[in-house]
């Protein structure tokens, strides 16, 4: 390796010659040391590298897996996002990728309405994908709407009107048996297809007798959440994951991404 060495100071002397001196100059000159490299700074069989980069380790680079929410449900989609945010996945969804998402729900499960859904997206999208499905289930009516919550009345029916179709059905219905609950099923499906893991999650309630809150989507103003006196729809968004079907269910899957990422 290079020797430090120390640099005497060479002042002019008077008359023509010049002269060293131990002391300092009274005039100081500037000087500039540069120390070249020597083939013996390298191990035997090693060039002299041009950059120093070209001596550092290379940089390590980490793709960010995707995550595809298989939903078109922007209600769902902000929850997902919102229960999903630490799982250190990229969330994407359908329109982002540009991928038109319609699958059947024929199923007579939940799950396997969810499994078809995140089956499907996974292979379109060539990533792992989430999907879930959910369903109101009041004792009432014998568990209706269940797996057929999302099109119960038919498919023309929005939110408002499927609500309304359901506080119809339950007119004289009294208080004490208005009981029901929210179920939710998460699917995670691989790019192949395969199903990976399926989560569960229930919230027990009751359905009220009018409307009660503007939160939350489809039968959340009238679900009455056991043990808190309030809706869904009457919840803050935080409130909401924290005791929800969905909630349950995500929170669960999140654990289980986060796993699959810190293992491998």
């Amino acid at each position: 390796m290079p020797h430090a060495r120390t640099l005497a100071s060479t002042c002019p002397g008077p008359g023509t010659g010049s002269e060293t001196s131990s002391t300092r100059c009274s005039f100081p000159r500037k000087t500039t040391a540069r120390i070249t490299p020597t083939p013996e700074s390298f191990a035997i069989g090693e060039t002299i590298p041009r950059r120093l980069e070209d001596r550092l380790p290379a940089r390590e680079t980490r793709t960010v897996p995707r995550l595809l929410l298989a939903t078109n449900n922007p209600g769902k989609v902000a929850e997902l996002r919102r229960l999903l945010a630490t799982t250190g996945y990229e969330l994407v969804t359908p329109a982002e990728l540009g991928i038109a998402l319609d699958v059947e729900e024929s199923g007579v499960t939940y799950a396997e309405n969810a499994a078809a859904k995140a089956r499907a997206a996974a292979r379109a999208a060539g990533c792992l994908a989430l999907a879930d499905d959910s369903g109101i289930e009041v004792d009432a009516l014998g568990g209706r709407p269940g797996v057929h919550s999302a099109r119960y009345g038919g498919a023309g029916l929005d939110d408002r009107a499927r609500v309304e179709l359901l506080l119809r059905e339950l007119e004289g219905v009294p208080n004490g048996r208005r009981t029901a609950r929210f179920r939710a099923v998460v699917v995670i499906a691989a790019p192949d297809g395969s199903v990976l893991q399926t989560f569960e999650g229930v919230a027990e309630g009751s359905i009220a007798r009018e409307p009660r809150g503007t939160g939350g989507f489809g039968y959340d103003p009238i679900f009455v959440v056991r043990g808190l006196g309030k809706t869904m729809a009457e919840l803050t968004p935080e409130e909401k994951d924290a005791v929800s079907h969905r909630g349950q269910a995500l929170r669960a899957a999140a654990a289980w991404l986060r796993a699959r990422l810190e293992h491998g």
